[in-house]
């Protein structure tokens, strides 16, 4: 009972600590602001039984755009980059893939723990996507980092955030100067 108790008043305690104004951009989805003390979160939270939602991802053509680029370009009122990629050649770092559809020059064979990897203990801008256990809520995540208004998150830090919005499952998605999110008319 005790540690149910402190865990539920660190909980409290922590969004005590936070500013946090939501918003609903549009239909089916609302978007969550966060600010806390050097730290900030952008979070859509997106019902996908809302009657003409519909998601998509960058076919290998379309690659080579900014995340605001791309979003324009298909119509897209919301856009989250997926993917580390090379500046000069736009190489990803494992299988990507759009519309069902592997990218020219990737593969899955990559497939690594976060616990292997470094950069996942140190705190860095991220993207990240979360789905509930009734696979009906998306959560998209960018966290902003490396700057003096927000320091960014580790991978624990990103799992714990997502697992509070809700995510049953969820996925780091890209991390650094990348990590970017669009959304129309913002």
């Amino acid at each position: 009972m005790r540690t149910l108790v402190f865990a539920f008043l660190l909980r409290l305690a922590a969004s005590a600590l936070a500013d946090d104004v939501w918003t609903s951009p549009f239909a089916g989805v609302r978007r969550l602001h966060r600010v806390m003390r050097e730290l900030q979160v952008h979070a859509p939270e997106i019902h996908l039984e809302q009657s003409g939602m519909s998601l998509r991802s960058t076919t290998s053509a379309e690659r080579k755009q900014t995340t605001s680029s791309f979003a324009k370009s298909v119509g897209a009122q919301l856009a989250i980059n997926a993917d580390f990629f090379g500046h000069s050649d736009s190489a990803t770092d494992g299988l990507s893939a759009g519309n069902g559809v592997a990218w020219e020059g990737t593969s899955d064979d990559e497939v690594t723990s976060w616990l292997s990897s470094f950069s996942c203990f140190v705190r860095h801008p991220r993207t990240a996507l979360g789905l509930s256990r009734d696979q009906k809520t998306l959560y998209l995540v960018v966290v902003d980092g490396r700057s003096a208004a927000s320091v960014g998150m580790t991978c624990a830090e990103l799992a714990a955030l997502l697992k509070g919005f809700g995510s049953w499952t969820a996925m780091n998605l890209d991390g650094g100067g990348s990590s970017t999110m669009y959304g129309e008319g913002r």
